[in-house]
């Protein structure tokens, strides 16, 4: 009984220092988006507090999880004994990334460029110029070789919408992921599909004037990284890709239309635009889950809802569980990577049963060196987003900051559910790409230059 009460105590205590946590965070947030706008960090921020450290916070009060679709989910600090410590590891590694993106958000000035020398920008602008026409036919290679000599094509012609149930839906994608083999070039189609052609893409949105031609391409494109998301078997690349090609789209629209200066119109257009987009994703989701499952209606909300706000943390807490009290810390070489036999590896001393347990960055931070696997994941994320941050500081559109936000917002939930490497390749690469390398042409061939004072450039 002692052990129980003085468990549940941790629990409580935990929850309750990672809400208060939060809600300062949530706070902080709020005052900087007031002050500048939307930029990377306080979207980072908001968007792993609310699908990962909120859901966290519930998870040891919970038996089963919301799923419809997998009605034996359990949480996972149901699963074992001795758990209060991994529970505590889990929280206090949560607290960390908070405090370390915290003390950026504070510390930064988002109308300067900061820690970055002038030429070193103009080294990064010129690499990122070259590299794309390297990138290109690289990527047609890959692609080739995928889906013509690999399994792609195979597995895109078997690629089924609908399943008579999860075990059937869960079955084809195992089976569909065992026929993907180190070699076959399903790396290297994996960032064309999501980085290559929609940075294409929105080089056309700068170049071509003539809608007849961009419309054509534009499709052409998003098919191409269609057909790479289809055949995954999985949701997530699917409605990401939608997402992606969906917002180049409103950017084209938004692209020629008659620039404004006033703050609180463009703040209400970034407003509609994210709006859309987020209703756009839950809306999207449901409708997978009820086409993808079989599910009803109401069952396809709760499933989206518990899948966003529940599973991240709850597979996050099986690293947490597994090491080091099961398998000791794997070292500096997996702090931030991993591999799939890792996953099943985890998941199997977790929970008895070998799936694909696919966890955060902070989770497979903690997998290689624990906290400081955690710092060192977190250290890595920041420095990315500071070289958005700098590209945010110089005089662009604002459409085109629309623009990077909403390509940056997109992949982020890969973030909940793997490495950064997984993050940057599967979109996150995008939106700093075009920072530094693509502003959007006005109609008289110059920059669609932001107009507002350089101490509010960041209100767009």
């Amino acid at each position: 009984m002692g052990a129980t009460w003085e468990g549940g105590v941790i629990y409580w205590l935990g929850a309750a220092t990672l809400l208060a946590s939060s809600l300062i965070a949530l706070t902080l947030v709020w005052l900087d988006v007031r002050m500048f706008g939307l930029r990377p960090v306080n979207l980072l921020i908001g968007v792993l507090i609310l699908l990962d450290s909120a859901g966290l916070a519930l998870l040891p009060f919970l038996e089963n999880l919301p799923l419809p679709y997998l009605p034996e989910a359990k949480s996972a600090y149901t699963l074992s004994t001795n758990r209060e410590d991994a529970y505590f590891s889990h929280v206090a590694s949560h607290l960390l990334i908070q405090v370390l993106l915290l003390i950026y958000l504070l510390a930064s000035k988002p109308h300067k460029s900061v820690l970055l020398k002038r030429g070193i920008r103009s080294l990064l602008r010129r690499a990122i110029q070259v590299g794309f026409w390297l990138a290109v036919p690289l990527a047609l290679f890959f692609y080739v070789k995928y889906f013509f000599l690999g399994p792609g094509m195979e597995l895109l012609q078997g690629f089924r919408l609908s399943y008579a149930d999860t075990t059937e839906a869960v079955t084809a994608r195992s089976l569909a992921s065992s026929q993907v083999e180190s070699g076959q070039g399903a790396f290297g189609a994996q960032i064309a599909a999501f980085v290559v052609w929609p940075w294409l893409t929105i080089l056309l949105l700068q170049k071509v004037r003539s809608g007849l031609f961009f419309w054509p391409m534009w499709g052409i494109l998003w098919l191409l990284s269609t057909a790479y998301a289809l055949q995954t078997y999985q949701k997530a690349p699917v409605l990401a890709v939608a997402l992606i090609y969906l917002s180049i789209a409103l950017s084209r629209r938004a692209q020629f239309r008659r620039m404004t200066r006033s703050r609180q119109r463009l703040g209400r257009r970034q407003s509609i635009v994210f709006s859309i987009a987020v209703l756009g994703g839950f809306l999207g989701s449901v409708l997978l889950y009820s086409i993808n499952f079989g599910l009803s209606a109401g069952e396809a909300v709760v499933a989206t809802i518990g899948r966003v706000l529940l599973v991240p943390p709850n597979t996050e807490a099986f690293w947490f569980l597994v090491y080091p009290k099961q398998i000791a810390f794997l070292g500096p070489a997996y702090t931030w990577n991993t591999n799939i036999d890792i996953i099943r590896q985890t998941a199997l001393a977790a929970t008895g049963d070998v799936f694909s347990a696919n966890a955060s960055f902070i989770a497979v931070g903690w997998s290689g060196l624990g906290f400081l696997g955690v710092l060192l994941n977190g250290v890595a994320l920041l420095f990315y987003v500071h070289l958005i941050e700098v590209a945010f500081s110089q005089n662009i559109t604002p459409y085109l900051r629309n623009l990077i936000l909403a390509l940056f917002a997109v992949p982020l939930f890969f973030l909940l559910s793997g490495t950064v490497g997984d993050f940057l390749f599967k979109g996150g690469l995008t939106p700093l790409l075009i920072a530094w390398n693509l502003p959007l042409s006005s109609r008289k061939g110059g920059y669609l230059a932001h107009s507002l004072l350089n101490s509010l450039q960041l209100k767009s």
